[in-house]
């Protein structure tokens, strides 16, 4: 995942960049969120980890949802 590119503008919860590569912090420098592969050179899977509790918070207090897309086919 390219950190460079993330627009962290229409998010729901006030972030910023951290000193730290991949990670995102709050007002009080709480890392909300961050890459887990951004320093390693074995990067498997692309993901961004996002502490629950902020995130539930967040959809509370915007009155939101969040809604999982899963695609798949069928198999022969």
């Amino acid at each position: 995942m390219n950190t460079e590119r993330l627009d962290l503008r229409p998010f729901i919860i006030e972030l910023k960049y951290s000193d730290t590569e991949g990670a995102y912090i709050n007002d009080s420098n709480d890392v909300i969120c961050f890459d887990p592969n951004t320093n390693t050179t074995t990067s498997t899977i692309s993901s961004l980890l996002v502490r629950k509790k902020k995130l539930l918070d967040a959809l509370e207090k915007n009155d939101l949802d969040i809604i999982w897309a899963s695609l798949g086919e069928k198999l022969r």
